[in-house]
């Protein structure tokens, strides 16, 4: 259909011109029988259609002749290359780039044609029509259908640029994780492949390789040849095992048939999927004249649709099984079902990290705020479930296509549905080993990234603090402070004493921000003394604030069935120097919203 379609769009404006061309001969007494109009042809062939004395009409008929064409030509060419080339994945991969520069090439040339057929089609049928011509309407036709064709030039001159992409995240060096790098260069050498030239640590919900080139926020050039980019928030809940399966995924794309893939044909239909994408947000003010070139266009990408969706796919399943032989058939499942259902705790921590730039709130680590967010704020229960969705969706990748998890686990031979039975799925989320907590130390880089997305989306916010709001994220601040405090005073972080400091507060107080909060457990040192928090907590707090604060810190204390001593002498010392008011003066005490 779609064949159908691109080739009408290639001779539909020709033949109406040679329609007109024809229709002007007639009407000036020519005739427009084969005969006559091979003679029209070779006349106006010899002489040069511009100075052919069949005025406008021959050297109209003569361009229809050879812009149809080359249009038929086109759509032809790229049926028959697509339907060759898409047998052999290293036939495709090499010739692929050259067909698409041709075909956006001839493209850009057949627009080209088309916008002088439609100028001279408008002055010749004015003529024809009406016996006048106007230049003014020829102008404007032909500078606008001219435009179009250029933007075709354009884009086909554009599609070879190198193609690239972009990630917030650190490079790193050998010196700055060897316990990683040693592992991707041992998993290198056992799929005999080479290790690769880059490794980045980002915190997007994803792994990837790719050959081109990437840019990072860090690097004033782009990063080049092969690229491993891999996810912090993931490796810390994937085990050893998990994690090396999807290293060794990422890794097998580097070897085989895979490697030329990498290099020739995905910058090239990225290239070819990225102009088209250009051009359809780029031509809404020329739908009509645009038309026929953007069918083309469209053509030429379904053509080798199909090719490039079944190369995906048996790229896909090989990398899955060279992940499977670092590690095991099991691990590489896990991997898939976890990393699928996780992406979707990173995008509501993500979301939830830019409100509260907004609200002029900043975290620390997002990477482990994603792994709190999972073990406290999540119903697990419902995770597996949600595992079980992503078996029939795809995994994104910044230049590639997936096929389907459940298609790709199939391959593995492994049957899915006992790692989605609940218990089952709520035990591998929180593996002892992990990558990321073995010798290396990735906070830095977590802090690092973290800031970064916080910088960016600052800046296109533009966040600003109101007096009102400085004074409300100073409270709940202080909030957070006094909570974290108390879960930390028998020297252990205890899942039950988070979970009561969480419902409790926001039972109590709207403006609890409880990623601060359990962000403060984590990091104790950033926990003022006691008297510190004491000392603000008299200054913002009326009596009632601090009574039901006190209440709250109670509830935290019993939450593990027991006070320890030191949380009983927190309590006493509350109880006798946490009174409320506002000695100073210093601002308007608050009683915690009821």
């Amino acid at each position: 259909m779609k064949f159908l379609a691109a080739l009408t769009c290639a001779i539909a404006i020709p033949l109406a011109a040679f329609a007109i061309g024809t229709l002007d001969i007639w009407y000036a007494g020519g005739q427009f029988s084969p005969g006559a109009l091979s003679g029209v042809v070779q006349e106006c062939a010899a002489s040069g259609a511009l100075d052919c004395n069949r005025g406008n009409s021959g050297w109209l008929i003569v361009g229809s002749i050879l812009v149809g064409a080359l249009g038929a030509g086109i759509v032809l060419f790229v049926a028959i290359a697509a339907m060759v080339t898409g047998r052999s994945r290293r036939l495709l991969a090499r010739s692929f780039p050259v067909v698409a520069f041709i075909a956006l090439l001839g493209t850009g040339i057949v627009a080209l044609g088309q916008a002088l057929l439609l100028a001279g089609g408008v002055y010749v049928g004015l003529e024809y029509f009406t016996g006048e011509t106007s230049e003014a309407i020829v102008a404007v036709v032909g500078i606008t259908a001219l435009g179009t064709a250029l933007m075709v030039l354009f884009s086909a001159l554009g599609m070879f640029r190198k193609a690239e992409t972009s990630v917030v995240g650190i490079p790193i060096q050998p010196i700055d994780a060897p316990h990683l790098t040693r592992i991707v260069g041992n998993i290198a050498r056992e799929l005999k492949t080479k290790a690769p030239d880059n490794i980045v640590l980002g915190l997007d919900a994803n792994f990837f390789a790719t050959s081109v080139r990437v840019r990072t926020p860090v690097m004033k050039k782009p990063l080049k040849g092969n690229t491993l980019y891999l996810s912090l928030p993931l490796m810390r809940l994937m085990s050893d095992a998990e994690t090396r399966a999807i290293i060794g995924h990422e890794m097998g794309h580097f070897s085989g048939n895979d490697t030329a893939y990498s290099h020739y044909f995905a910058p090239a239909y990225t290239g070819l999927s990225e102009a088209i994408s250009k051009m359809n947000v780029n031509w809404n003010s020329w739908r009509i004249l645009s038309w026929p070139a953007k069918i083309i266009l469209s053509y030429i990408l379904s053509a080798f649709a199909r090719a490039e969706r079944r190369i995906s796919r048996e790229r896909e399943i090989r990398a899955d099984q060279l992940g499977a032989q670092v590690s095991s058939a099991e691990d590489s499942t896990k991997a898939l079902l976890k990393s699928s259902a996780l992406a979707a705790i990173w995008d509501a921590e993500f979301g939830e990290m830019i409100k509260r730039v907004q609200r002029g709130r900043f975290s620390r680590n997002l990477s482990k705020n994603f792994v709190s967010r999972t073990r406290h704020d999540i119903d697990l229960n419902k995770l597996a479930g949600l595992a079980a969705l992503s078996l029939d969706t795809q995994i994104p990748h910044p230049t590639d296509t997936h096929p389907i998890t459940r298609d790709r686990i199939s391959a593995l031979g492994v049957d899915p549905e006992p790692h989605l039975e609940i218990e089952t799925f709520k035990k591998s989320l929180f593996p002892a080993k992990t990558i990321v907590s073995a010798a290396d130390s990735f906070e830095r880089i977590e802090e690092q990234v973290t800031d970064m997305y916080q910088q960016i989306i600052a800046h296109f916010e533009g966040v600003y603090q109101s007096d009102e709001t400085q004074h409300q994220n100073a409270f709940a601040n202080l909030l957070s402070m006094f909570l974290a405090s108390m879960v930390l005073a028998d020297g252990k972080v205890e899942d039950s004493e988070i979970a009561v400091a969480q419902a409790e507060a926001f039972k109590y107080e709207s403006a609890f921000d409880a990623v601060s909060f359990k962000e403060y457990c984590r990091y104790p040192e950033d926990v003022p003394t006691l008297e510190k928090l004491i000392f603000w907590g008299n200054q913002m707090l009326n009596e009632g604030g601090a009574e039901r604060l006190r209440e709250i810190l109670g509830k935290i204390a019993a939450a593990d069935g027991e006070i320890h001593p030191d949380e009983a002498a927190m309590l006493r010392r509350l109880e006798d120097e946490l009174i409320g008011g506002d000695p100073d003066g210093q601002a308007e005490p608050r009683e915690l919203a009821a």
